[in-house]
This record gives C-alpha cells, sequence and structure tokens, in this order.
C-alpha cells in the first residue's frame, strides 16, 4: 500500500481566524463581545488561508523571485523591478483589495488581518505593509505640502488595479543602525532639494515613495543634522525614468526573498522635506521606525502561529513504533512550548497595540493643549513611555523566540521538515532570521530601552507593576496583596533596580560608551516579556 499525506493535508485548516480561538478571546476583551464582525474575519480568514497562501508559495519559487531591468530596449536606463504575477497579485488583494497599507477603521481589526495575512511570511508583502503604514502615520502627521497630501491620498485611494505604496531607506554601508552616521547628501538647487550619495539596504524598491534619511550641507555633525525626506521613485508616475537615482543591484538575501532589495545611488533625485530638518532622526523613529518594529511583533507571532499549526497537525498525523508522534513526551513538550510561546506573541502583539494606541491619544490631548506632545516625554502619559520601552524590548524577544522555535518546528517533521515544498516551515524560518535583523539588531534595542529608562528616570518600581500587573498596579493594600503575580513582578522591580543602579547616569558617560548593565539588562527582558504576556493570557483565561 502506498503510504499517504492525505490526512496531514486534510487536517491543515482552510480557515485561519476560525482555527485560532485566542484570537477570538483577545478580540472580544478588548473589544467586547460583539465589538466587531466575525463573518468579515472569518472571510479573511478563509483568504489568507486559501488563495493568499498559494499565492505566497508561488512567489517563492526561484523562477519567480525579483528581477531588475537595468536598460529598455533603446538603451535608456530604466531599472524597472519585476515581480512574479503572483506577488503583484498577492499585492492587489491584500493592499488594493483589502486596504492593509493604511490604516483605517478599528485598529484591532485592521492588525488582526494582518497577522492572519502574516502566516504566510513575507511573500513579497509584509514589508510593503508596515513601511506604507509608517509613511502614511508619518505624512497624516507632519506632512504641510501637496506633495505630502498628494502621497497619503493616492495611498489611500490604492485599488486591486494599482496600489500606491512606500518604502523606507536609511541604512548606508558605513553606519549600518548608525544612522547618526548618515553622509547622503540633500542640497538645495533652482529652489529645490536634491539628494546625492548610496544607501545600502533599500527593501520595497518597487515602492512609489521614499523616506530617506539625508544631510543638509550646512547641517551639524551627529544626529540632530539628520533630516527626513520623501522622494517619488518616478517624477511621472508611471513613466519609466526613475527620479534621479540608480538601482545599483538586488540583494541575495538568506530570507524575504520575494522582497525586492537593492542597493541605491541618488544622483539629484528631486526630494521634499518632512518635518523640521533637525528633527528627522527623532521623527523617522517616532513615526516610521516605531511602526515597522510592531510588525517585526506581528511577524513573530503571525509565524509563531503557523509553526504550531503544522507541528502539531503533523505530529498528530505521523506514527513511529504505533504510536502518533505526539504520544511521545519529549515531541509532546516541544509542542506545548511552540504554543505557549505562539499565544504570548500574539497577546503581546495585542497588548502593544492598545498602549500605543493610548499613547497616541494621551500625545493628541497634549498636543491639543500645548504640552509636550512626543513619545520620549511626559506628554503621552505612562502609556506613552511603557510602549517605546516594551516595544524595544518585545521586538528582539518575540523575534528571537520565533525563529528558535520555527527551527523546533521544522526538527518535529524531521526530513520532511527541511523539505522546500512540503510545507513554508524552511521559508517562514528564513524569514523569521530576517525580522530579527529587521529595524534594529537586538543590541540596539536592549541597549536603547535601558538608555530610556535612565534617560526619563522611570521608576523601576512602578514601571514593572504597570506591565506585569501587581496588587500596587491594582491598588490594593499591603494587607490584600499577595500571590505569585505579585511576587514575580516584585522579583522583576528589585533585579531592574539593581541593573540601573549599576549603569551610567543620563548626565555621566558618553551614550556611545560601553555599558556594562546591558548584559544583565538583556536576559532580565526576556523574563518581563514573558510576565506582560501572561498577565493577558491570564485575564482571557489562557
Amino acid at each position: 500500500m502506498d503510504y499517504s499525506f492525505e490526512p496531514f493535508i486534510r487536517d491543515l485548516s482552510d480557515n485561519w481566524f476560525n482555527d485560532d480561538p485566542l484570537l477570538r478571546r483577545l478580540l472580544d476583551h478588548y473589544l467586547g463581545p460583539g465589538g466587531y464582525d466575525p463573518a468579515n474575519l472569518s472571510r479573511w480568514g478563509a483568504e489568507v488561508a486559501g488563495p493568499l497562501r498559494e499565492l505566497a508559495e508561488r512567489s517563492a519559487r526561484a523562477e519567480g523571485l525579483p528581477r531588475i531591468q537595468h536598460f529598455d530596449p533603446y538603451g535608456q536606463r530604466v531599472d524597472r523591478i519585476l515581480l512574479p504575477h503572483a506577488t503583484r497579485e498577492a499585492l492587489a488583494r491584500v493592499q488594493g483589495g483589502e486596504g492593509l497599507a493604511a490604516p483605517h477603521g478599528n485598529p484591532f481589526v485592521f492588525y488582526a488581518k494582518g497577522y492572519l495575512y502574516g502566516q504566510n511570511g513575507e511573500a513579497g508583502v509584509v514589508c510593503s505593509l508596515g513601511c506604507t503604514d509608517g509613511m502614511v502615520r508619518l505624512l497624516e502627521a507632519l506632512g504641510d505640502t501637496e506633495p505630502h497630501r498628494e502621497a497619503v491620498r493616492r495611498t489611500r485611494s490604492s485599488s486591486p488595479e494599482r496600489v500606491w505604496h512606500g518604502a523606507q531607506f536609511v541604512t548606508e554601508i558605513q553606519g549600518g543602525s548608525d544612522v547618526a552616521a548618515n553622509r547622503v547628501e540633500a542640497r538645495r538647487e533652482d529652489g529645490d532639494w536634491r539628494l546625492y550619495g548610496r544607501k545600502w539596504f533599500c527593501s520595497n524598491v518597487n515602492a512609489d515613495y521614499f523616506l530617506v534619511t539625508a544631510r543638509p550641507g550646512d547641517a551639524p555633525a551627529g544626529a540632530q543634522g539628520v533630516a527626513l525626506f520623501l522622494v517619488p521613485s518616478h517624477l511621472d508616475p508611471g513613466g519609466d525614468l526613475r527620479n534621479g537615482h540608480t538601482v545599483d543591484r538586488l540583494k541575495e538575501k538568506l530570507g524575504t526573498r520575494e522582497l525586492a532589495t537593492a542597493e541605491i545611488t541618488f544622483h539629484g533625485a528631486v526630494a521634499w522635506p518632512v518635518g523640521p530638518l533637525d528633527r528627522g532622526l527623532s521623527n523617522l523613529v517616532r513615526y516610521v521606525l516605531t511602526t515597522s518594529r510592531f510588525y517585526c511583533v506581528q511577524s513573530a507571532a503571525s509565524t509563531l502561529r503557523q509553526a504550531f499549526r503544522i507541528a502539531s497537525t503533523y505530529c498528530d498525523f505521523r506514527t513511529a513504533f504505533g504510536r502518533s508522534l505526539r504520544e511521545f513526551p519529549l515531541v509532546d513538550d516541544r509542542l506545548s512550548g511552540i504554543q505557549r510561546a505562539s499565544w504570548r506573541a500574539l497577546a503581546t502583539y495585542l497588548e502593544l497595540l492598545r498602549l500605543w494606541e493610548l499613547a497616541r491619544g494621551g500625545e493628541q490631548r497634549a498636543g491639543a493643549r500645548g504640552g509636550k506632545a512626543d513619545g520620549e516625554s511626559e506628554g503621552g502619559g505612562h502609556e506613552a513611555m511603557d510602549f517605546r520601552i516594551l516595544l524595544s524590548l518585545c521586538k528582539p524577544v518575540l523575534t528571537m523566540t520565533s525563529t528558535r522555535l520555527t527551527h523546533e518546528a521544522m526538527l518535529l517533521l524531521g526530513g520532511n521538515g527541511i523539505e522546500e515544498r512540503f510545507s513554508c516551515l524552511p521559508r517562514l524560518y528564513r524569514d523569521a532570521v530576517i525580522m530579527e535583523i529587521w529595524e534594529g539588531p537586538h543590541d540596539v534595542l536592549f541597549t536603547q530601552a535601558l538608555r530610556d529608562l535612565r534617560r526619563f528616570d522611570v521608576d523601576p518600581e512602578a514601571f514593572v507593576h504597570r506591565v506585569v500587573g501587581s496588587a500596587r498596579a491594582r491598588g490594593v493594600t499591603e494587607e490584600g496583596a499577595g500571590g505569585p503575580d505579585d511576587s514575580a513582578a516584585g522579583a522583576l522591580a528589585a533585579e531592574l533596580e539593581e541593573i540601573l543602579s549599576g549603569a551610567h547616569g543620563p548626565g555621566g558617560s558618553d551614550e556611545a560608551e560601553p555599558d556594562p548593565a546591558t548584559v544583565p539588562f538583556r536576559h532580565w527582558a526576556f523574563r518581563l516579556v514573558e510576565a506582560f504576556a501572561d498577565r493577558v493570557l491570564a485575564r482571557v483565561g489562557s
């Protein structure tokens, strides 16, 4: 008798919303029963698990990866990015049809749809979603010229027939994450700003608009000299000639291969400043990189959910020595670990969204009354500071966890786990590694979080109690306190206080000086992020 994988294939879910009871409980928790339309999400859950899954698989084939055509038939330099039909169709459905690039409607529903689609991996789409989301947030907050407003109008009017999307080009060969080391120059020529120089990692290079960091010629050295510009890819939308830049080559990456990433040289591209020239780096972080880091958390949650779905279905199907794989304690323990991590990642993702929304509301209120309206200050209240620090911690913790446990899921499938066409796990694994690097390597973000705790003189006990939950946070007296929740929070708070006491003071050493406190802080961060997620899960009974 021929061996058949048909039961395994049959038992894989065909609706990724319907098979996710935790997502439904969390949406009920944040929105209240009846606060959203489950039929709408169920429709989308079937689409991402069906047609969009098939498109993602087709885009990942070697013959369908992005290519570049440097010259047209007549010798003109056009640098046209050639995407396979499957990627273009996915962009049309996800961005043009479902509108998942520019935030609209209820944010929890909007980002739940992103989480469901992300279970297909990057697929040449997710980077575009994150970059475009950040661009729209930036331009709607700071855009004050007609080109800015036109970019938002076009993006929000995207349709399946015409998708308008954005990208962000920050990294340079000499600086990497040290954005203050940027050398791309912005010059005023005949009343226009024009850019000159090279960018080293430019993802979603097929976008219509780029957000680009550059240094005006008379700007001071350091972070304050970095300005932020909006650059149209073509001055004549739909035309062939690029706006003052060449796409020198496409990167050959380990993961996110369906996404066109390039090296670019600017040769006088027309550019429009966004916000004050001396606030470019601050606004980049506040609106653009914050959004991209949030999408990295989303990707981790999506990947872990898919990894558990595939591994658990396989271990129920596959037998060895007369038993299903799940019956073996070591296998069951691995599956339980992946499942728990996927729950934590989803809870973290939506709780971060809640804090982000509260922080934005607080900043808007502070701005209306003329106070400080920056997430770097008290303008947004505790939510703004908590979100800022937690995002810097959750992004590295969850993306590292995603890579490690997707690898575990592959091992549970044995040799089938490393076969590219058997499941999407090898592709998700490669994508997970890229998410660890995208928008801030781990050590940069851990260091930033520790620096923020010192810089803003955050009370470690109050911070931990707010984000982990305790009797103090609930307003319970000492006599009524107790329980594992309180003891865990107390231990985390005491450890953070000890770490901060050994860190450089805000007025002391140069911020660039290596800080030995970052090492224990990194280890502490993993326990805090787990406790942060477990608090949410306890509220919904998971």
